[in-house]
């Protein structure tokens, strides 16, 4: 059991503390002027539909934002990323109050016009939930003549914080772990088989195949359908001596308009490149796309 598991890839878990502040401040000063434009959009588009796809999109970004510069800042740890991740989602969440209270009790407010009372607010986090108390007392917006206030507004908002929050975690928690060659100092280059192999089945019988002998195993896969079938990806690195394969299951239901369903057959597996250059020959290979990070 434990030769098998340095057949599979394990995270070093490396995470410099100048490489995390790093990650943290550049994706701060994104998601700040990012809350300027969520904030503006719910203010003068105050419609419920509106309002909550600007929140879905807004936990998105955060998300995307903190694995761009996680990813850039050669961060090897998931558990680490994953609370980069949640304290980038508490600074989105209070900048976008930051604006929002700006942007309703300021006549004619632009953006760097009023950057320096809005930065010097910042740092005064006690005016803004004093603000808050009292945007909440009022109401700024409601159905029909009827304002939102009180404990109804306040669940509003609790409900807002919460999906913004639930969103960037859930999204990021889902990102796949792309290997790293600490010999080469980079994360492993992605590509993809562009065949699709049988639906595998007897997944375990599979995988002992696989140790054996790779690129016979997965040259004797048969070819599967649109419905139902297999993916193979590849990770390589410039001097390493072995590269990684995953491959996912995947289904579609429905006769092909329904929901793409994938799971994991094989987490990364290390191959010699002996066998990749195998796995080259006989099969084409295509690059992954540039949102596959």
């Amino acid at each position: 059991m434990e030769e098998n598991s340095k057949l599979f890839y394990k995270e070093s878990g490396i995470a410099n503390p100048i490489n995390i502040t790093l990650s943290i401040c550049c994706s701060l000063v994104l998601i700040f002027f990012l809350a300027y434009f969520y904030s503006l959009f719910s203010t003068f588009f105050p419609v419920v539909y509106f309002n909550i796809v600007a929140v879905v999109v807004f936990g998105f970004a955060i998300s995307f934002i903190s694995r761009f510069f996680n990813r850039l800042f050669k961060i090897r740890s998931r558990k680490k990323s994953i609370i980069i991740t949640v304290i980038l989602t508490l600074f989105g969440w209070y900048f976008q109050w930051v604006w929002y209270i700006f942007i309703v009790s300021t006549e004619n407010f632009t953006l760097f016009g009023d950057l320096t009372n809005v930065l010097f607010a910042l740092f005064r986090p006690d005016l803004i939930i004093s603000d808050i108390i009292e945007t909440n007392k009022i109401g700024v917006w409601g159905i029909g003549s009827i304002p939102f206030t009180g404990v109804v507004l306040w669940i509003i908002w609790f409900v807002e914080a919460a999906i913004i929050f639930f969103i960037s975690y859930n999204n990021y928690a889902h990102f796949e772990t792309v290997p790293f060659s600490e010999k080469d100092n980079t994360w492993f280059k992605k590509q993809h088989v562009d065949y699709d192999f049988e639906y595998i089945v007897l997944k375990q019988k599979f995988i002992d195949e696989l140790i054996e002998n790779p690129s016979e195993t997965i040259k004797n896969l048969e070819k599967g359908d649109g419905l139902r079938h297999s993916k193979l990806s590849i990770y390589s690195s410039l001097t390493e001596p072995r590269s990684l394969i995953t491959i996912n299951n995947v289904r579609i239901a429905q006769r092909g308009k329904g929901k793409k369903e994938t799971t994991e057959v094989l987490k990364s597996f290390y191959i010699n490149n002996i066998h990749l250059k195998e796995i080259r020959d006989n099969f084409r290979i295509e690059k992954a796309s540039v949102f596959e990070f």
